[in-house]
């Protein structure tokens, strides 16, 4: 009898699975077929503490830079290279991100320009994986 509670609690607890949780179409367990390149651009400030520039202790912010232009290009592109075309191009949300999806394998260049500057950085990205790369300001 004790085998049989048991084995009733079991299939009970695997057939309670939510369809919802195996269902691939949700967008938070999407797989990557490709690359993902995930960029944040945010720009630090630094304020002096009440003690004023003297005491030598401030406090560092870091604010999202929204509306960052992004082009990402194929291989290793110099900044000033004018025969290069953008592979894939966006702007940052409000949260200073952008997610460049569906692309292969490889080495890239990813430029940014916001009202803060211009950078650049090269990155491999990996297949099914999501590479992160960060640019402060």
């Amino acid at each position: 009898m004790k085998n049989l509670a048991i084995l009733i609690f079991l299939f009970i607890g695997i057939t309670s699975c939510s369809k919802d949780s195996l269902d691939p179409g949700q967008t938070e367990l999407y797989t990557i077929t490709k690359s993902e390149i995930l960029v944040t651009v945010t720009n630090v400030v630094y304020t002096h503490n009440q003690c004023g520039s003297n005491c030598g202790v401030s406090d560092q912010t870091i604010n999202y830079v929204p509306n960052a232009s992004v082009n990402v290009y194929r291989g290793n592109i110099k900044e000033g290279d004018q025969s290069a075309v953008p592979l894939s191009q966006g702007r940052t949300d409000s949260n200073g991100k952008w997610l460049g999806k569906d692309l292969e394998p490889g080495l890239y260049t990813v430029m940014i320009q916001s009202t803060h500057g211009q950078k650049s950085r090269v990155l491999y990205t990996q297949l099914n994986q999501r590479s992160s790369i960060e640019f402060s300001f």
